[in-house]
């Protein structure tokens, strides 16, 4: 058989390797009459694993499921672990995966939807000759637009995506502060890095704090008459501000510079335009709910006015 370019991890049992008739025949229409000539159509090159043929530590399976162009997972078999192995796919990549499903199966984390049409899962009859005809078609389609462009079935990686990361930029005078707006961060669901959890002993401090803010996007900077003079607050700043400068010169994921102020210290002449969520004159939910609706780049809920009292009397009207 002549095989293409790009692989296509298949999790479908061995029908020489269970004692289940049913299954047995699942596997052998899967394989014959639709993974095979879906890949051989679309220039895929089929690698059948079973996750039980590796051992609990052996990290060859989770490269496999990681790395391969395409996978193909048979849901109906009902297996736990080919139910890990979508997640761990999830997980770790959103290149396309294709699961198989018997009417009536509700296969866990896979339902994406386009529209009014399913993505990523379809249902198939093995006793049925059409529904295998379907599956095959459904496949090398699925196959053919993996070779162009491939969208996203990774429900996992969409949720970590959409949960924003922040890097916090502060003086260890203000450290309690930073501690607890951390805590309220992480506990809604962001990605905060912090220099005592991510710095790492031996490596060029300026080349790590660089790490840490092109890859959080957002750097909040807690700005205080402590940490106004701080050496290495200040150099998180101007590398902050540089990197910010780079990112809209290259037209790349932005780079923002927040100013979260714990009391009236002036910012920096430098950054005296910089709106500033000014948190010393707000109780500390507010201040966080504040970060948070910054962090996300939204828009405040508008202020609810009453209107009741301007019904005689207009509110520009003077007394």
């Amino acid at each position: 058989m002549e095989t293409g370019e790009r692989t296509c991890v298949v999790l479908v049992r061995d029908p020489g390797h269970t004692r289940d008739p049913k299954v047995a025949k699942h596997s052998m229409l899967l394989r014959e009459k639709v993974i095979y000539p879906s890949a051989l159509r679309s220039g895929f090159n089929c690698t059948f694993i079973d996750p039980r043929d590796y051992g609990r530590d052996d990290k060859r399976v989770f490269e496999i499921i990681a790395h391969a162009d395409a996978m193909v997972v048979d849901t109906s078999e009902r297996s736990s672990d080919y139910t890990h192995s979508i997640g761990v796919r999830h997980a770790l990549t959103d290149k396309p995966t294709f699961l198989f499903a018997e009417t009536g199966d509700r296969p866990f984390d896979i339902f994406i939807f386009s529209g009014d049409k399913r993505r990523g899962v379809h249902y198939i009859d093995f006793d049925d000759e059409n529904s295998l005809v379907e599956a095959e078609e459904w496949l090398t389609t699925g196959l053919h637009q993996a070779l162009v462009y491939h969208p996203s079935y990774s429900p996992v990686r969409m949720a970590l995506e959409d949960a924003p990361r922040v890097f916090l930029s502060y003086a260890h005078t203000d450290r309690e502060t930073v501690a607890a707006v951390d805590q309220w961060l992480r506990d809604r669901g962001a990605r905060a890095d912090i220099d005592e959890r991510e710095l790492i002993a031996g490596r060029d401090i300026r080349d790590e704090i660089l790490r840490l803010i092109n890859r959080a996007g957002k750097v909040v900077c807690f700005y205080s008459a402590g940490s106004s003079d701080r050496y290495y607050t200040n150099l998180e700043r101007r590398l902050t501000e540089e990197a910010e400068r780079l990112s809209q010169e290259r037209g790349a994921k932005r780079v923002l510079l927040i100013y979260f102020r714990l009391d009236d210290t002036p910012l920096p002449p430098e950054s005296t335009h910089r709106l500033a969520i000014n948190a010393w004159i707000m109780g500390f939910e507010e201040a966080c709910e504040e970060l948070w609706r910054h962090l996300l780049e939204r828009a405040a809920e508008p202020r609810r006015v009453s209107l009741a009292a301007y019904r005689f009397r207009a509110p520009w009207a003077k007394s």
